[in-house]
């Protein structure tokens, strides 16, 4: 037979010969790169034009050598990943031809190299597969159907799952009232968080259970395909070659060269290369689909998906046969499904159903879940009566759980988990997902020790899901969140599959702990480390969620500057909604710290998008400000603004006091009086005692500044208080009561001391002059002499009564 195949195939390159690839012109190399895809390492020489090319190897030294081209104007660098490196580039004159080798530096002995070459642009792929254990080096045993003998293997004979006979009737999906609580509600969103990835990866590892252990269904289909039903025992005469003679004497030359190519696939006495390069130069016959269905099928089990999908898509296009058609769309929804694109796959696997595919339905079903049409694919499922394959038992049992059947998801999981012992990842992300049902019932003791038997298996990966599990547990149920602040930043600091979620976790418990700072220092740690892992999202609800809670806290403690700082570091994180909430807050830290101009602007935008309590709240700020910078008028027209949308007492009470201020500034001083009569707290009282002592009405200045002492005195007020006793000695030194007046500036002035040199200067300057006004001599100089020590000056009285008056005293 292989002479026959040798004899009626046009010899190409072998991979090892050393003889020209591929004729052609000369072209400029345009650029290397290297990658590393799902069980090899590529290197990539991309080229303006086509060129012939060949190969050499020398232990642990590859040489590519292309002919035609120059390397002496190639600035790009040189690639590499850490099987192999492109270490030199060089062109030489051999045979009158311009040759330029490219030498690769292997770090062992490949399995497997391929070489081969793509157009548009024109690109020779170099393929190292560095892992003996890859199929194609022969060290894993595989079935008669995975080594592609055109003998047809045998199905397997499985006992029936039937879906819609042992599912029980749906539960409501109300998780939280079970005992499980919060930790269940976790554990049963499956698709989402860390327990997502972990099914992420548990799928990418079943995929290799397709491969090794599921017959080929291509091998059946090919029997039947293959026009020979007139000739007896054809597996045990293999009467392929008796065809293939029979084709050729009739003339079928391309027919036969097909089927030729056909068999070599089956046999692998060939490489893909040199059979697909043959079917380029053979026009399409009868066996043209089935052979692009063989490659894509080849291709698939070696993990080239765009070559692979490019030829289920030919076979699916070209083919006639029903058969055909069908097992090609399920082969590229297959593919497509394990590249990570359920959209398109589903697609196929619809086409596959209507070409009367009876394993699309299943397939269908699994990208459904992934998609997240979940209820289409309980409805898919639950019609099954054949269910026995892991990625479809997997997804029966995830939705099982969502529907509140945990027992029968408990049993599957546990099934899954026997099939796949000693497979450590695959056999401890079903322990978990059994251990998840226990915790659903609300069997906590049951659910926790299955978490901490798999965090002791020794499988590092198993490990940290048993951590987040039990992680999640104490943070939302158990309630102990220090605990679970130590274990998520043990699987943090891991970098395991989990270690995104885990920071994000790490978090959220900084939070509910109030360690705002740590908190965002996970969530800079995870940009750092993972920038384009997905939950993007989730990092910017919980920064809006810290900045908020954070600002709040300060803004409770009165740090005012710490709070403006956290602001400007982070309040552009906080969300719309509680954006205006955020600039009241802020607002308000700025006046305190005196950081006016910043302060008017921060009110100013509460004002304008808050809320009616916000903007009232806004609105009295500004008028604090405006007071403080005696701009009444400003004030004024806010209070009037603000008036109709008084709501509470606290803000009415506030309106009013601003209110008064803002007339006594105006000098309505009856109508201070008038609007303060009756209200006992101190500031209030003080005001209306300045407005009696403009109006010279000294008794009633007197009587008021008195009750603002001991109103003061009770409250601990020691400012106001200080502001009291000037203000009582100011009214008894203008009525010419010195004598007294003596007694409450020297009050003043030493409750002044540290706290307000202006004060202090005005109490000891009149304290002077009520010494001199009582006949005191002596004790006035003495009282100057005191005055002086401050500054060595006597300073600008004039000055010092304006201020003095600016501030109120």
């Amino acid at each position: 037979m292989k002479y026959i195949l040798y004899l009626i195939i046009i010899p190409v390159l072998s991979l090892c010969s050393g003889l020209p690839a591929y004729g052609g012109g000369a072209g400029d190399i345009v650029s290397t790169r290297a990658g590393v895809h799902s069980d090899f390492h590529r290197l990539v020489i991309e080229l303006r034009d086509e060129a012939v090319y060949s190969t050499k190897k020398s232990g642990k030294t590859l040489e590519v050598l292309v002919s035609g081209i120059d390397s002496s104007g190639f600035s790009g660098g040189y690639a590499g990943t850490d099987f192999f490196r492109l270490i030199k580039v060089e062109t030489r004159i051999k045979d009158k031809v311009r040759v330029t080798s490219f030498f690769l530096n292997l770090k062992k002995e490949p399995a497997r190299v391929r070489f081969w070459t793509m157009e548009k642009p024109y690109r020779i792929l170099v393929d190292m597969y560095p892992d003996k254990a890859h199929p194609s080096a022969g060290s894993v045993k595989h079935s008669k159907a995975h080594g592609r003998s055109l003998a047809a293997a045998k199905p397997s004979h499985e006992k029936k799952h039937s879906v819609a006979h042992t599912t029980k009737k749906p539960q409501s999906t109300k998780l939280g009232r079970r005992a499980g609580g919060r930790a269940a509600g976790r554990s049963l969103a499956f698709n989402k968080g860390w327990r997502w990835r972990y099914r992420v990866e548990t799928v990418r590892r079943l995929k290799d259970y397709y491969y090794v252990n599921i017959p080929d269904p291509a091998l059946d289909e090919l029997r039947e395909y293959l026009p020979l039903t007139q000739v007896a025992h054809w597996e045990e005469s293999m009467d392929a070659p008796f065809y293939l003679r029979t084709l050729t004497e009739k003339g079928e030359i391309s027919s036969a060269r097909t089927l030729q190519d056909i068999i070599v696939l089956t046999e692998r006495d060939l490489t893909n290369t040199e059979v697909e390069q043959d079917l380029l130069r053979i026009s399409n016959n009868y066996f043209t689909p089935m052979a692009h269905f063989l490659l894509a099928s080849s291709y698939e089990r070696e993990g080239l998906y765009p070559e692979s999908l490019a030829y289920y898509a030919m076979a699916y296009d070209a083919g006639s046969v029903k058969k055909l058609k069908a097992i090609a769309a399920l082969g590229r929804g297959r593919v497509l499904f394990f590249s990570g694109h359920v959209g398109e796959a589903g697609k196929w696997f619809r086409k596959a159903e209507r070409e009367g595919s009876e394993e699309a339905a299943a397939w269908l079903a699994n990208s459904l879940v992934l998609k997240g049409e979940l209820k289409a694919a309980w409805s898919r499922y639950s019609k099954l009566e054949n269910l026995r394959d892991p990625l479809s038992l997997m997804g029966l049992a995830d939705l099982k759980m969502l529907r509140g059947d945990y027992k029968g998801a408990a049993r599957d999981f546990k099934s899954l988990k026997s099939r796949f012992r000693g497979k450590s990842f695959i056999e401890s992300f079903f322990a978990l997902r059994e251990a998840d049902t226990a915790l659903a019932r609300g069997e906590v003791d049951e659910a926790v020790a299955g978490y901490t038997a798999i965090q002791k298996s020794g499988d590092s990966e198993g490990s940290s899901m048993a951590v987040l599990a039990l992680a999640d547990y104490y943070a939302y149920e158990g309630n102990i969140l220090i605990k679970a602040r130590d274990l998520y930043k043990e699987v943090a600091g891991a970098r395991s599959i989990g270690s995104p979620e885990a920071l994000l976790s790490l978090s959220e418990v900084y939070e509910d702990l109030g360690e705002h700072s740590e908190a965002m220092k996970a969530l800079d740690d995870f940009f750092i480390r993972y920038p384009f892992a997905t939950g993007a999202d989730m990092v910017g609800l919980l920064r809006s969620k810290i900045s908020y809670n954070w600002v709040v806290d300060l803004y409770r403690e009165k740090k005012w500057l710490h709070l403006a700082t956290v602001n400007y570091r982070y309040g552009h994180w906080i969300s719309f909604g509680k954006r205006a909430e955020n600039f009241l807050r802020v607002g308000e830290a700025l006046m305190r710290i005196g950081l006016t101009p910043d302060a008017v602007l921060a009110l100013g935008k509460a004002e304008k998008i808050g809320r009616l309590n916000v903007r009232v709240k806004a609105g009295l700020l500004l008028t604090r400000i405006y007071l403080d910078q005696r701009d009444f008028e400003a004030a004024e027209k806010l209070l009037k603004d603000t008036k109709p949308d008084l709501r509470g007492r606290e803000n009415s009470a506030l309106w009013a006091d601003y209110y008064l201020e803002t007339q006594y500034l105006k000098g309505n001083y009856r109508e201070v009086i008038s609007l303060g009569r009756g209200r006992t707290e101190g500031p209030i009282l003080l005001m209306r005692a300045r407005a009696y002592n403009e109006l010279a009405e000294w008794d009633k200045a007197m009587s008021l500044y008195s009750e603002a002492i001991a109103e003061f005195k009770h409250s601990g007020d020691k400012t106001g208080l200080m502001r009291a006793e000037t203000g009582y000695g100011d009214t008894l030194f203008l009525s010419g009561g010195y004598a007294s007046a003596i007694d409450a500036y020297s009050k003043a002035a030493e409750m002044a001391d540290k706290v307000s040199a202006v004060t202090e200067r005005w109490a000891r300057y009149r304290l002077s002059l009520s010494y001199a006004g009582a006949g005191m001599g002596e004790e006035a100089l003495r009282s100057v002499k005191e005055l002086k020590k401050k500054d060595n000056s006597y300073g600008d009285w004039a000055e010092a009564l304006t201020i003095a008056q600016n501030k109120g005293l």
